[in-house]
């Protein structure tokens, strides 16, 4: 495969981002090959690396798709192309502060916007996966901490006050047992 990347360092945020997940560069020798069957063995590693980063920093730059395709041996077109597949993640410069609204259908049929209808400062997002929750919004403040809220189900007039800064109050969510109320029941099998 040809790994060709711009040479330019990512940021020391970026870069600790990616060690988070996939540890500190191994020290080599200068004659010693890289990549291959153990790099590629981490691919399954790449979703995780792309989360780490954009927690960390908001967005993901170029420098910081490099550096992730250089330390898990991959093209840089392939870790972009993950990278812009999902609506939480941005190639685009993102304020640290970040509503995402589900505009998918079960979100919508309980009430939720349409893409065309969120409110200034507020990322449409396909579905963050709580649907039983609907409509749901996600509020990520990126930085070291990342700070990280959901609410569910989000009345009409929230989305503005989340994108003006706020965020979801503690204990704002409903428990899982309120939405699915079988929750945790044993007797249940995961298909």
């Amino acid at each position: 495969m040809d790994l060709r990347t711009r040479g330019v360092p990512p940021t020391s945020d970026e870069r600790t981002a990616v060690e988070s997940v996939l540890g500190a560069p191994a020290a080599r020798d200068a004659h010693e090959a890289v990549g291959g069957r153990r790099n590629r063995s981490r691919r399954h590693l790449l979703l995780a690396t792309l989360h780490a980063v954009n927690d960390r920093v908001g967005w993901l730059t170029t420098e910081a798709i490099d550096h992730i395709a250089e330390r898990l041996d991959i093209s840089p077109a392939e870790v972009y192309g993950v990278a812009t597949f999902y609506s939480l993640f941005s190639t685009d410069e993102r304020p640290a502060h970040q509503v995402h609204a589900c505009i998918d259908l079960a979100c919508r049929a309980a009430g939720g916007p349409a893409e065309g209808d969120v409110p200034d400062g507020v990322y449409p997002s396909a579905c963050l996966g709580m649907c039983e929750r609907a409509p749901a919004t996600f509020v990520i403040d990126a930085g070291n901490p990342v700070g990280r809220a959901v609410c569910g189900p989000t009345a009409p007039g929230r989305l503005g006050s989340f994108a003006a800064g706020g965020s979801p109050a503690v204990g704002e969510e409903a428990v899982p047992e309120a939405a699915v109320p079988q929750a945790g029941d044993p007797s249940l099998v995961l298909l």
